[in-house]
């Protein structure tokens, strides 16, 4: 049902199920993960080739998603939207297509030994843009640097927040004259004006000092890797968090993932009754949805900091799903996002708009042969060719 988790302990949104699962004697609730098959592939069964029990709901992100009901695969949910408000995941044409199980949102990390020597104001909810770019310039003249790199999840926060603009059209397919807006032409100046080069050690430099302030993901999604934020941000003092700068009207960008029922299903009218029952409380499923995140990628780790998980709440809530859900790939450069190329590319005096103007091209171009073949972004993301896979 749940096909990116093989463990389940301690996982607050299974055990909302299995309660479900005891309510019902009538209905036996069981969890599906395929031998084989990628953390963030496809369904098996969606593409038709799934042996045994079909299951009636599966998790996709937000992008396959799309892709998926593009090409007729997925039922829409008669979900009631105005009460779930952002938990839901429509269509622009209204249809609601998925329920978020896994927010990834993005958060302020800083050094609070560096602000308290500097005589800085640390990250706070109240922070603006001048107060973050104030900051910046501080840190800088202090020799102390900040962590915001340049990608295309940052791209699209400081498009929409900061200059009101959007990286994609709103079917999420189409990125010609949105990525490579005016608006999105101003937020990769900023990040080019931050200079962040590629620091892989994030949070451990926060810990040492070697940076002073960064934006980035709540949660790691390859923590044996890179290191586990939550235990690393739990056993130091000296590391502090805080909502994104920019006030009430800041758009957070996270990775989601979410449920959705194909058209395959046999129990359309339980699988719906099962998703009602657990959003009988929006405000408890945000607080499961949590866990979730966290415990999709590292087993039995649990949040404790009442602040920290405000803070998580907070960004959860008013998060958009990304547009640009990059897969993690296994190559010679070690396993980086295939999104490089446009951080150096800029970092390294090429115009702006006209690496835009590519990277936009480039995206739109792969979409296509998505569009064309659902097999062809499974292929892609199995079994990377080197193309963005998202």
């Amino acid at each position: 049902m749940l096909p990116n988790s093989s463990e389940i302990k301690n996982m607050r949104l299974y055990e909302k199920i299995r309660q479900f699962d005891e309510e019902r004697r009538d209905v036996d609730v069981a969890f599906v993960h395929p031998n084989g098959s990628n953390t963030y592939g496809f369904s098996l069964w969606l593409l038709g080739r799934g042996k045994g029990n079909t299951p009636d709901l599966i998790e996709l992100t937000t992008n396959q998603m799309r892709m998926a009901f593009y090409h007729g695969k997925l039922e829409p949910l008669p979900l009631d939207g105005s009460r779930l408000q952002n938990l839901a995941i429509a269509l622009p044409e209204g249809d609601i297509i998925g329920l978020k199980t896994n927010i990834n949102p993005l958060i302020v990390y800083y050094n609070k030994d560096t602000f308290v020597q500097l005589g800085l104001e640390p990250p706070s909810e109240e922070w603006d843009w001048d107060m973050l770019d104030n900051t910046i310039v501080a840190l800088k003249a202090a020799d102390k640097n900040v962590d915001i790199i340049l990608s295309p999840m940052t791209l699209e926060w400081l498009t929409i927040s900061r200059y009101g603009g959007r990286i994609v059209d709103l079917s999420g397919t189409v990125f010609s004259g949105y990525m490579n807006s005016e608006e999105a032409v101003k937020a990769a100046e900023w990040l080019k004006w931050v200079g962040t080069m590629d620091d892989r050690r994030m949070p451990t430099s926060l810990v040492e000092g070697d940076i002073a302030l960064a934006i980035d993901y709540a949660y790691r999604f390859n923590p044996s890797r890179i290191g586990n934020f939550e235990a690393i941000v739990r056993s130091n003092d000296r590391i502090g968090i805080a909502p994104l700068p920019g006030g009430a009207d800041t758009t957070n960008v996270a990775f989601t993932t979410g449920l959705v029922m194909p058209k395959y299903s046999q129990n359309k009218d339980l699988t719906m009754e099962l998703l009602r029952y657990l959003t009988q409380d929006t405000e408890a499923y945000y607080e499961e949805s949590l866990w979730y995140t966290l415990q999709s990628d590292v087993k039995n780790e649990e949040v404790h900091d009442p602040y920290r998980i405000s803070v998580l709440m907070k960004e959860m809530k008013r998060s958009v799903p990304v547009s640009t859900f990059l897969h993690v790939v296994q190559s010679n450069d070690g396993g980086r996002f295939k999104y490089d190329w446009i951080r150096m590319e800029i970092m390294n005096g090429r115009p702006v708009q006209e690496t835009l103007d590519q990277f936009a091209q480039e995206f739109d171009t792969v979409y296509e042969t998505f569009k064309a073949d659902l097999e062809s972004y499974e292929q892609c993301i199995q079994y990377i060719t080197g193309k963005f896979c998202w």
